[in-house]
């Protein structure tokens, strides 16, 4: 399981997200009757406590990522 943070202010999110769907295609399973074709990546809008938005996006391979993308410091 990814622990969701919000990018701006670090906080994790335990709140159901406000909207989630999914894009991109997969191939499950590919057969003599056909392929079934499954969602790559799903998308969940989070509404963070620090009143900012950001989409969080989980693949099929478990590889996560957040949008906007958190601010890297350089020293």
């Amino acid at each position: 399981m990814n622990v969701i943070s919000c990018p701006f202010c670090k906080a994790k999110q335990s709140q159901k997200p406000i909207k989630s769907w999914t894009y991109g295609k997969m191939i499950e399973r590919r057969d003599k009757s056909g392929t079934k074709w499954g969602a790559a990546i799903t998308v969940s809008r989070y509404l963070c406590k620090c009143g900012k938005a950001f989409n969080f996006f989980l693949t099929t391979k478990n590889k996560s990522w957040t949008i906007p993308k958190p601010k890297v410091v350089v020293e």
